[in-house]
């Protein structure tokens, strides 16, 4: 069994995009496991249906977890508070 290029991958943001590269790195084997964060409870119960993302996460700020590879797939109105909510959170080497 081969090294995956990342353990842990986040989505933020599982729309079209978001969807489409958690589906890519499921395909080609990149990643153990992918956890996705949406704030429609709507897309998280789809998710979950086309077992697009392995976990769900309710809150960036309450998210514990250490991730390789962090994607954000949402409005870029939004990434400011993204980023500052992910800069309490990754302590690592995160991509």
């Amino acid at each position: 069994m081969t090294k995956k290029l990342f353990g842990k991958v986040l989505i933020i943001g599982i729309g079209l995009i978001g969807s489409s590269i958690a589906r890519a790195l499921r395909e080609y084997t990149l990643t153990d496991q992918i956890v996705g964060y949406d704030i429609d409870p709507k897309v998280q119960a789809k998710c979950y249906e086309l077992k697009i993302t392995d976990e769900f996460i309710n809150s960036i700020e309450e998210c514990h977890h250490h991730f390789d590879l962090i994607v954000i797939c949402s409005p870029l109105s939004t990434y400011k508070s993204i980023f500052e909510s992910l800069n309490q959170q990754v302590k690592g080497p995160c991509i």
